[in-house]
C-alpha cells in the first residue's frame, strides 16, 4: 500500500519518506483518484527538499519553523499554516491552559506539522517548570491524509520533538477513541481545531460524547471565518459550557485576507 501511494508522489525527498532510494526511482504512476491532490503533494515534496537542504536534520524547533515560514513567504510557495498573529494567539491560549499531569493537548488537522512543532516545543519547555511527574507524550495531532501525516512526522522528528509529539493517522471516529485508551477520561486540556470547519461541531460532539474534554479546557478553532464554521460558532454561542472570544486577524503571509480564530474556555 505504501509503495503504491509513493508511486503517485513526485520523485524526490517526499517519496523517500515512504520508500527505499531504489524504489523511489520508479517513474511516476498517478492513481485515477490522485490527480486532484498531486499539485499539493508536489508542493509538499518541494518543502521537504527545501528543509532537507537548508536546515538539515536534528535542528532546533525554531529553525524548522522559520524554514517552513520562509518556504511559504520567500519562495512563493504559500502554505496554509497558522503562523504570524495566529501563532501568537494559539501560544497565549496554550499558556492559559497547558496540560497538567495525565493530560494532553490535541491538534485536529496536522498538515505539515507546523502547529504541532510549536505546541510540542512549548509544552516540552513547560514540562520543566514545574516538572511533570509523568513526563512523556503531551502533544497529539490527528490527520486523515497519509502524505500530510508523513511530512508532519518527518518535520517533528527533524525538530527533535518526536518524544513530545505524535501524529495519529486515520479518520477521527477511529482514532479519537484511542485517546480514551491512552489518556483516560477528561484528559484533553487543550484542543486546536484546524481541520475542515464544516465538521468542527461534529468533532467537538464526539470529544464530549467520549468524555475526553477536561474541565476546564481550552478550545481554539482556526479559519472560522474563511472558509468558515457557522454551525460550530452557533453551537458555542448557545451553550453554557464555554465562554468564547472571537479574534479577527489577517491570514498568515496574506494579511489582506481577513480570518477569525475562536478561543473557548469551559
Amino acid at each position: 500500500l505504501w509503495l503504491a501511494l509513493a508511486r503517485g508522489l513526485p520523485v524526490g525527498d517526499l517519496r523517500l519518506l515512504f520508500t527505499t532510494p531504489e524504489e523511489s526511482s520508479v517513474p511516476l504512476q498517478l492513481p485515477p483518484t490522485f490527480d486532484s491532490m498531486y499539485h499539493m503533494y508536489q508542493k509538499l515534496s518541494k518543502l521537504v527538499s527545501y528543509i532537507s537542504t537548508s536546515a538539515g536534520r536534528g535542528l532546533d524547533p525554531d529553525t524548522v519553523l522559520q524554514s517552513i515560514e520562509a518556504f511559504g513567504q520567500d519562495l512563493g510557495q504559500w502554505l496554509k499554516v497558522a503562523g504570524g498573529e495566529k501563532a501568537s494567539l494559539t501560544a497565549a491560549a496554550l499558556r492559559r491552559r497547558r496540560p497538567a499531569d495525565g493530560e494532553v493537548s490535541a491538534e485536529f488537522g496536522a498538515f505539515v506539522g507546523y502547529s504541532a512543532i510549536r505546541f510540542a516545543a512549548q509544552l516540552r519547555t513547560a514540562q520543566q517548570e514545574p516538572p511533570r511527574r509523568g513526563g512523556g507524550l503531551v502533544g497529539l495531532s490527528f490527520e486523515v491524509d497519509p502524505v500530510h501525516a508523513a511530512v508532519a512526522r518527518h518535520l517533528i522528528d527533524t525538530a527533535g520533538l518526536a518524544g513530545a509529539g505524535e501524529v495519529w493517522l486515520g479518520l477521527l471516529q477511529d482514532t479519537v477513541p484511542l485517546l480514551d485508551e491512552r489518556g483516560g477520561c477528561q484528559c484533553l486540556a487543550f484542543s486546536f481545531f484546524d481541520q475542515r470547519g464544516t465538521t468542527f461541531h461534529e468533532d467537538l460532539a464526539l470529544l464530549q460524547q467520549l468524555a475526553l474534554v477536561a474541565a476546564p479546557t481550552m478550545l481554539v478553532a482556526d479559519n472560522v471565518n474563511k472558509p468558515g464554521a457557522p454551525e460550530f460558532l452557533w453551537h458555542l454561542s448557545h451553550t453554557r459550557r464555554f465562554v468564547t472570544e472571537i479574534w479577527s486577524m489577517g491570514e498568515f503571509a496574506s494579511a489582506s485576507v481577513e480570518d477569525w480564530q475562536s478561543l473557548s474556555l469551559g
